[in-house]
């Protein structure tokens, strides 16, 4: 859960320097409002998503 927590964080624009403060829930939801779209982008790569008439 953790390693998940820091692949949205960066995401999201947080960039882990021990000098910096956790992620916040502004950052985490940006990042996982990015990966969202990465994974929905990659759907319609793989054509996993068809549009049927």
């Amino acid at each position: 859960m953790a390693w998940a927590t820091w692949i949205v964080a960066r995401l999201g624009g947080w960039k882990g320097y021990q000098s910096q403060r956790p992620p916040g829930t502004a950052t985490l939801t940006h990042g996982l409002k990015r990966f969202e779209t990465m994974f929905f982008a990659w759907e319609i790569a793989q054509n996993r998503l068809m549009c049927t008439p």
